[in-house]
């Protein structure tokens, strides 16, 4: 998708894409920041049994 919009595979007005881009860029931003307190959680569920128990 970010590549259709970039290279402009989709027939989209400039401010039509510019806004897909910033979409894409939140989603981005939150996939990532999703993925490391999925880890810290992982993590954590070594570490302390309580938190094992929450997560199961």
């Amino acid at each position: 998708m970010v590549g259709m919009i970039d290279h402009g595979a989709i027939d989209l007005l400039h401010a039509v894409r510019d806004i897909a881009r910033l979409y894409l860029d939140q989603i981005a931003l939150l996939t990532q920041k999703i993925e490391e307190l999925h880890f810290k959680l992982r993590a954590a569920t070594k570490v302390d049994d309580a938190m094992r128990r929450i997560l199961t």
